[in-house]
């Protein structure tokens, strides 16, 4: 049901499911009811609204028909007569969980929402759901690039004080990759475990000769930590590859969901941190091995080593 219409010229109301019950200057009882579950912006509470961007037959045709001389959408008419017809639907959360998505042995289950009302974008913007006691507005949407095969997930979020005025404004994009497959990619995990195996060889057998000798050194500590990162990056990148088939096998023929997207997204910035402390340990290693036959990278070692506290 859209929500309650107040008869003109009466003092009641009545339940309409259809915006086409409505006759002109009758008003809308609407409800926007408030989410509070993990589903919601940062797991904070809030409002929630889908706006369905989606263009009949009717409003195709509009738009061809006033087509630039250059063959181009003229933008003013997609402002004034498509936008507003686009429909915003305000959500709730509910208390059951929604579709489940398994990766490996984890399973996360995506929030289900609930539809409680549904009014044009130009309405939308009458009501007073937005008004001046309004603190933070978030924005969130997804888009598939078939060029690169990459998936973008942007968020823009806008923040007022207690003055009304424009406190802070925010905006962050990531992008994934959806065609992961490489020949070139293979070939290079290939090597990175090969190496990763080959020098935890030599640190076992160093350890086996030093026995507890083998602590002494600090730079001991820092193949262990080197190697360890490796193997924790390599485990990582396997899992999120296989995150990434599974996405696109659940999801043939529907987008997957932003709550989806927004895992994958973590997944993979936990892998770029991963692999980032491992490149910077396989850095100092490099320089470690140098430094015996080069007496410049021997004074850069000495340098650095005037950084550790």
């Amino acid at each position: 049901k859209i929500g309650k219409k107040r008869v003109l010229g009466e003092n009641r109301t009545i339940e309409i499911s259809n915006y086409t019950e409505l006759e002109i200057g009758e008003r809308v009882e609407t409800t926007w009811r408030h989410s509070s579950g993990p589903g919601s912006f940062a797991a904070a509470g809030g409002y929630a609204c889908n706006l369905n961007l989606y263009m009949s037959s009717e409003e195709m045709s509009m738009l061809d028909s006033t087509r630039l001389a250059n063959g181009r959408v003229d933008p003013v008419v997609i402002a004034n007569s498509i936008l507003p017809r686009q429909v915003v639907s305000l959500l709730v959360e509910s208390d059951s969980l929604g579709s489940a998505t398994t990766t490996g042995s984890t399973t996360a289950s995506t929030p289900a929402w609930e539809l409680t009302n549904a009014l044009r974008l130009d309405q939308f913007l009458q009501t007073a759901f937005l008004d001046e006691w309004t603190s933070v507005v978030a924005i969130d949407f997804v888009v598939y690039n078939p060029n690169y095969k990459t998936i973008s997930y942007v968020t823009v979020v806008f923040s007022w004080n207690a003055a009304g005025s424009l406190h802070s404004k925010e905006v962050r994009s990531s992008t994934l990759k959806m065609d992961l497959a490489s020949e070139y990619l293979r070939l290079l995990e290939m090597l990175y475990m090969l190496m990763t195996i080959m020098y935890l060889g030599f640190q076992f057998m160093a350890l086996y000769k030093l026995k507890w000798g083998f602590f002494h050194d600090f730079w001991s500590y820092l193949d262990i930590l080197s190697t360890t990162m490796s193997v924790m990056s390599l485990s990582t990148w396997t899992r999120y590859e296989r995150r990434d088939e599974n996405m696109k096998s659940s999801s043939p023929d529907f987008f997957p969901s932003i709550e989806t997207i927004q895992r994958a997204q973590s997944a993979f910035d936990y892998y770029t941190r991963i692999s980032a402390v491992a490149t910077m340990t396989i850095f100092l290693r490099i320089i470690k091995y140098l430094a015996q036959s080069f007496p410049r990278v021997k004074l850069l070692q000495f340098t650095i080593s005037l950084a550790i506290p």
